[in-house]
C-alpha cells in the first residue's frame, strides 16, 4: 500500500495542482541516464536479498542463485543474438537455459537450513523462542521480552542496531533480572505465527513484555530506548 500512495503520489498532486505540470522537465538524454542510474538501487536489492538467502539456506544457497541468475541473463542474451536470424536456436537456448534456472531454484528450495548455534548465550543474548518456555517463565513470575524478528525485515535489523543491539538495553534487562526471548520467522515458523495473531499480529516485528502479574504489554513497531527501557522497569514491579 505504501508503495502504491509512493507511485501514485506525482499523479495525484498533478491533477489537484494543474500548474505543477510546467515544472517538470522536458524530455531528453537525462531519462536515459536516470533509467541507468535507477537500476544500482535493484543490484543493492538483489544484494540483500542474496544475504536473507545466505542466512536461510547457507553459502551454497547463494551459489545455486546465482547460477540461476546467469542462466536467464544467458538466455536473454542468447535470444537477442538469435532470434532474428536463427529463431530455433533462440529457442533452443532459452529452453536449456530455463531448465538450468528451474534445477538450481529448485535444489536451493531443497537445501536444508543452516543448524543454529549449539553454545550457551552470553548476558544479554537471546534465548530462542518456545511456547513452553514462555509459559514456564511466566509461571516462575519473570519479566520476559519477546522479539519475534526476520533476516528480510528491514524495521527489525533497525530496532536491533538502534536499541536492541546497546548496552544500554542489556543493562535494563540486568536491572529487572528479564529473559530476552528471540522467535525467527524468517521461515514462517507456525508456532510463532500463531503467537503473532494471538496479539493481533500480521507480521513482524512484534515485541511483547510480559510483567511479573500483569497483562502482557505490546510495544510500537519503531522501538526507542526509553519507550523499551520503561517498559521493562514496569513490568518489573
Amino acid at each position: 500500500a505504501t508503495l502504491g500512495l509512493g507511485l501514485a503520489l506525482p499523479f495525484v498532486l498533478i491533477g489537484l495542482v494543474p500548474a505543477l505540470a510546467l515544472r517538470l522537465p522536458r524530455p531528453g538524454a537525462w531519462m536515459e541516464t536516470l533509467k541507468q542510474a535507477l537500476a544500482f538501487p535493484l543490484y543493492l536489492t538483489a544484494a540483500w536479498l542474496l544475504w536473507v538467502l545466505g542466512r536461510q539456506r547457507g553459502a551454497d544457497a547463494i551459489a545455486w542463485a546465482l547460477v540461476a541468475a546467469i542462466a536467464v541473463a544467458f538466455a536473454a542474451w542468447g535470444w537477442s543474438r538469435a532470434r532474428h536470424r536463427r529463431p530455433a536456436w533462440g529457442l533452443l537456448v532459452l529452453t536449456i537455459a530455463a531448465g538450468v534456472a528451474v534445477y538450481a531454484l529448485a535444489t536451493v528450495q531443497r537445501l536444508p537450513r543452516p543448524d543454529a548455534p549449539t553454545t550457551v548465550p552470553a548476558s544479554g543474548a537471546p534465548v530462542p523462542f518456545s511456547q513452553a518456555r514462555l509459559d514456564s517463565l511466566r509461571a516462575e513470575g519473570r519479566v520476559v521480552f519477546v522479539n519475534v524478528t526476520a533476516d528480510w525485515c528491514v524495521t527489525c535489523k533497525a530496532n536491533d542496531r538502534a536499541v536492541l543491539e546497546r548496552p544500554a538495553f542489556r543493562k535494563a534487562l540486568a536491572d529487572t533480572g528479564a529473559v530476552y526471548m528471540q522467535g525467527d520467522w524468517t521461515d514462517v515458523d507456525p508456532a510463532l505465527t500463531r503467537f503473532l495473531q494471538s496479539h493481533g499480529a500480521v507480521g513482524v516485528p512484534l515485541y511483547v513484555v510480559y510483567s511479573r502479574r500483569g497483562q502482557p504489554h505490546v510495544l510500537p513497531t519503531l522501538l526507542t530506548p526509553s519507550v523499551v527501557d520503561d517498559a521493562l522497569r514496569e513490568a518489573a514491579r
